[in-house]
């Protein structure tokens, strides 16, 4: 698990290098709530995708993580 965080926050900060301190503190406090935590547990690939793929707001990335784990 604190590997696929760690790969994430990597993930992140090599996509985007302009916004990483805004990016990690977000991170962080989304990756607090035990919701996340289960979805990014079952789709770790999804998840990688989805957080390299899209525009970092409170609403996306949950909302695209909810939408591929039901498909």
């Amino acid at each position: 698990m604190l590997k696929t965080l760690f790969m994430l926050v990597l993930n992140l900060s090599v996509h985007c290098r302009r916004n990483k301190t805004k990016i990690i503190k977000y991170m962080h406090t989304w990756f607090l709530s035990s919701r996340s935590f289960m979805i990014l547990g079952s789709y770790q690939t999804a998840a990688l995708h989805v957080f390299s793929n899209t525009t970092l707001n409170s609403a996306t990335i949950p909302k695209a993580l909810i939408i591929r784990q039901r498909k």
